[in-house]
């Protein structure tokens, strides 16, 4: 829901971020900043849908997540009333993760051709 409607709530923790790039590039608006976001987690989403690496997937998916609740509650300018219940509510989704992570995508996977090799 990045790309296509913001949560206000959201866009005020974006909002106090100094969204400067590195490498003299103009900054970002909070706005696009969402919108890079949001496609982010899309590509994830297709990651995981794919079923093809699903360790790495996990893996990047569960240091984001953890990154960016870090980062909200440490420099999110007070817009984030209760820490805790953030990563509580959070904590579902990070074991979905890691049950990815750990068997892989299952069932649900996207029926990809496997390719056999011959040693």
């Amino acid at each position: 829901m990045k790309i296509l409607v913001r949560d206000a709530h959201q866009l005020a923790i974006v909002q106090s971020f100094a969204l400067t790039p590195p490498l003299g590039l103009p900054p970002f608006s909070p706005q696009a900043f969402m919108s890079l976001i949001g496609s982010g987690e899309t590509l994830l989403a297709l990651g995981f849908f794919s079923g093809w690496w699903p360790r790495f997937v996990a893996g990047v998916a569960g240091a984001l997540l953890l990154m960016m609740n870090v980062c909200g509650i440490v420099f999110g300018g007070g817009n984030i009333a209760q820490p805790f219940d953030l990563l509580i509510h959070n904590m579902p989704f990070l074991l979905c993760i890691a049950l990815v992570g750990t068997y892989g995508a299952g069932a649900w996977a996207l029926p990809f051709p496997r390719r056999k090799i011959r040693l």
